[in-house]
């Protein structure tokens, strides 16, 4: 995530390449090097079913048509289709390296990289927001991710098949990501005020506020996490937690490099009093955009005002201009072959 950090503002003369490609994927799997990481395949790929590691649920294209499909997908991502939605792009993007399966392994999160990089520079959105990977990494979400690659890719490598489902489950999981992303944002806006107030007149500096909310969310607060996210000397670091474990903010536990600390009794008193100020929770804390309700419309178009609805016009517009399809030759300026 730190490297597309940096490329999502890399100006106008950022291109995509086979290289770059590879360097993502040797930084994924750097830690793995009997996987060749950054180094294209030197033979078959197949994905095999989760129960039954004999059977083979998609075979990849052959090693030969590697660099031929490549040049096409980098050729695509620098001049194809510019003017189609970034949701579109992205995730066609992804769907197109995860199917060409580049690699022997690492595939799947690198091609997921590749998407985010894609959105984050189109739509000048941060890349933490701009990721799937959370909400993909929920177990229902995982299972359906890899029932989706497989219904739109079939069992080989098909650039005839129908990428429209595929398309509609990456846009729901964006909308998805995104509430989930500003619940968090809201919830953390209003620990900050709340941690705020009740630190007023302890001679604490508001800076302290970032270790109190780790410790307010029950998260273990390191005092060189804690520095580096303050941007303080290690005297200040070292003087702001003493200060708060004295006012019983945080308890330390744990001795010399291993000591963290956790939500104090001042703390555990906090939050007790912010929990029962809250009103109850909502039977569904986010709007499913798949969702259709009884009376027309999305869920998420009728109880999100303030979220954008899926834009399912989309969809059909890239139906109607491509077919979702990919065919032999098409060149720039239609998705690059290889949907499957």
């Amino acid at each position: 995530m730190t490297c597309i950090q940096g490329l999502a503002d890399a100006g106008e003369d950022f291109r995509y390449d086979l290289g770059l490609l590879n360097g993502l994927h040797f930084m994924i799997q750097e830690h793995h090097p009997e996987k060749r990481p950054g180094r294209l395949r030197k033979g078959p790929v197949h994905i095999t079913d989760p129960d039954d590691n004999a059977v083979f649920d998609y075979t990849g294209p052959h090693r030969d048509e590697v660099p031929e499909l490549m040049a096409e997908l980098v050729t695509w991502l620098n001049e194809g289709d510019l003017d189609a939605p970034v949701h579109v792009r992205a995730s066609m993007a992804h769907l197109n390296l995860v199917r060409i399966h580049l690699w022997a392994d690492g595939n799947g999160r690198t091609s997921r990289s590749l998407a985010t990089l894609v959105f984050s520079r189109e739509a000048l959105m941060p890349p933490e927001f701009s990721s799937i990977e959370e909400w993909l990494g929920q177990r229902q979400n995982t299972y359906r991710y890899y029932d989706i690659l497989k219904e739109v890719g079939g069992q080989v490598w098909s650039p005839e098949r129908d990428a429209g489902p595929w398309v509609k489950f990456a846009l729901r999981a964006h909308h998805m990501q995104g509430q989930q992303a500003k619940r968090r944002v809201e919830l953390s806006s209003r620990a900050w005020m709340r941690l705020g107030e009740e630190i007023a007149g302890q001679d604490l500096d508001e800076r302290v506020l970032m270790a109190l909310l780790s410790a307010f969310w029950g998260t273990k607060v390191r005092r060189t996490v804690y520095r580096a996210n303050a941007e303080l000397s290690d005297q200040q670091a070292v003087r702001d937690v003493k200060k708060l474990v004295a006012l019983k903010w945080l308890d330390p536990h744990g001795q010399a490099r291993g000591r963290y600390y956790t939500a104090g009794e001042r703390m555990r008193r906090c939050s007790s009093t912010s929990a029962s100020r809250q009103p109850p929770a909502p039977t569904r804390t986010h709007a499913d955009p798949g969702r259709v309700t009884g009376s027309g419309g999305s869920e998420a178009t009728r109880k999100s005002p303030g979220l954008p609805p899926v834009p399912g016009g989309v969809v059909e517009a890239a139906r109607r201009r491509t077919g979702m399809r990919l065919c032999p030759g098409a060149g720039a300026g239609a998705f690059p072959r290889g949907v499957g």
